[in-house]
């Protein structure tokens, strides 16, 4: 279903590959100012089988208007409408292929809600072809728009396909909707909504890999996780997107790979809906970084471990449903480890405060006790004992998913400087065209733009399943450590006002302090790296 004007592509609806949604394709967001056509999950891909290889380049890079009949003589539209139904044709068309989900009508909806504030349409000849005007909204600036196309542009990413390109414009939309508006009132209860674990749910942002017989996607590509904590930190929400990060890309894969049929059926449509909020309890109050320290302890008791310890420091503390615990089953300090999912409401397991942080202001982080907490067996993860090495497998994922954050936090705390320097003037002129100012600037540019690369790097190897622990740990010592470096000096250029709350890189700087130290410490990181070096 096209709508085409000489430049652009107004209207395709294609499903994103991400959760089987319906959306519109709205090219503004995808920088493609030439393009007749965008690649949308297999038209672009097939014009080549269907025209020739050059016809297709002429198609797809002259901008030449092309009518919603030869489209679909093509086969690369499925049906021409007039501008007048249009609205109506695409909600009918989602609700015909997308009965896939409730997701899918919903998406679409919204979609046609906000093309109709940015697209004016006219028919020229109603069935035959569709012109538009799209008025391009102003891109947020310094933003990395990642596409495949065959144009290419300085700094574009080469591991994302148009299906990622497409799902980005969701995050981005969800966030403008679901997240923005309340975000600084979460910001100061220190705490967001559970509703927003749903609407996440409800927009297809939660475990990509969960089966389709347990309401997920089934579609393992880390490219979507890193999507979604690319785009809440760019931004500067990060304590929002910190909630599903977790549920992404650290409780998710621990339910999937060690979970049996029972268990899956049991907590993965909850967690894929958003429903239940998930939580993970690592960490002590007399033990950080080094897991085999761990004391809490569960004995079992014919059909039931009994549970008795603390943990400190959990993220999701206050809304988690279930928490995966890590206990010590026996004293063999890395055999005697074993993963125990925890429900909140049984009895002696008990949620404590929630700890008053320098920054993360609205992610939840508690403390966590269980008192002769009685568990069943039923509720343990994999083979007792496992515990250490299920830990130890799952934490270089864990580590990239907080260097994407930090790569993305670092150029969205850049872009909003930027701006920034640009239009404060001292003594005359902006201070950005000072010498100093476009050093440091060129320096901040130049590494982001070098993490970026090597990030991207290390999410290809993730989705191919070779990233190792000593790859991940140099991703996540060395774009932490840029993120809080980036902070650090773009409030420094903002002078005093970088020190006032108000101001976006204040929160930046608070935010960014504590990436160095957890999911393991920049110390306990380059360890992990000098080992592997033989020394």
């Amino acid at each position: 279903m096209d709508a085409m004007s000489a430049q652009y592509t107004a209207i395709s609806v294609t499903g994103t590959g991400a959760r089987r949604h319906v959306e519109l394709n709205r090219p503004d967001r995808h920088n493609a100012q030439n393009l007749t056509m965008l690649p949308d999950l297999g038209a672009t891909w097939n014009l080549p089988r269907l025209v020739g290889h050059q016809r297709a380049l002429d198609l797809i890079l002259t901008g030449r208007p092309i009518t919603g009949a030869e489209a679909s003589a093509l086969g690369v539209a499925l049906q021409s409408v007039a501008a007048d139904a249009l609205d109506d044709a695409v909600v009918t068309y989602a609700e015909r292929i997308g009965g896939l989900s409730r997701v899918a009508v919903a998406s679409v909806k919204a979609s046609v809600d906000a093309t109709d504030e940015n697209t004016s349409l006219k028919s020229q000849e109603p069935g035959r072809q569709l012109h538009s005007s799209v008025r391009q909204p102003k891109p947020i600036a310094g933003e990395h728009i990642m596409t495949a196309q065959l144009t290419g542009t300085a700094g574009a990413s080469t591991i994302h396909g148009p299906e990622h390109a497409q799902f980005r414009d969701t995050v981005s939309t969800f966030i403008e909707r679901n997240v923005v508006p309340h975000f600084e009132r979460w910001e100061a209860t220190k705490v967001v909504d559970r509703e927003f674990f749903a609407q996440a749910g409800e927009a297809g942002l939660l475990l990509f890999a969960t089966p389709e017989e347990f309401g997920g996607a089934g579609i393992d590509d880390f490219r979507f996780n890193a999507i979604v904590n690319d785009e809440f930190s760019r931004a500067g929400l990060g304590s929002a997107g910190l909630g599903l990060a977790l549920q992404n890309d650290v409780v998710g894969p621990y339910l999937l790979g060690l979970t049996n049929d029972e268990q899956k059926a049991r907590w993965l449509p909850g967690l894929t809906s958003g429903e239940l909020i998930g939580a993970i309890a690592m960490t002590e109050p007399g033990t950080g970084s080094d897991l085999s320290g761990i004391a809490t302890g569960a004995v079992r008791d014919g059909d039931e471990y009994v549970i008795n310890g603390a943990k400190t420091f959990i993220s999701n503390g206050q809304n988690c449903d279930l928490v995966i615990v890590a206990a010590r089953t026996s004293d063999d300090r890395h055999k005697g480890l074993t993963l125990i999912v925890v429900e909140t409401g049984t009895t002696g397991f008990e949620k404590g405060r929630n700890l008053d942080k320098l920054g993360l202001h609205g992610q939840d982080t508690s403390e966590l006790s269980f008192t002769d907490v009685r568990v069943p067996v039923a509720n343990r993860l994999g083979t007792e004992g496992e515990g250490f090495l299920q830990l130890m497998r799952n934490l270089p994922q864990e580590r990239l998913s907080l260097a994407v954050s930090a790569v993305g936090a670092a150029e969205g705390t850049l872009a909003r400087t930027m701006d920034y320097v640009k239009e404060r003037k001292a003594f005359g002129q902006p201070i950005g065209s000072f010498q100093n100012s476009r050093f440091v600037l060129a320096e901040l540019e130049t590494e982001i733009s070098i993490a970026r690369v090597f990030v991207d790097h290390c999410v290809d190897l993730l989705v191919r399943k070779e990233l190792s622990s000593v790859q991940a740990a140099k991703a996540k010592w060395w774009t932490t450590e840029l993120q809080l470096r980036t902070a650090d000096r773009c409030l420094q250029l903002h002078g005093g006002y970088g020190y006032m709350r108000e101001y976006p890189v204040s929160r930046a700087f608070v935010d960014a302090r504590i990436q160095t130290i957890y999911g393991g410490t920049t110390e306990i990181m380059k360890e992990i790296i000098g080992r592997s070096m033989g020394l």
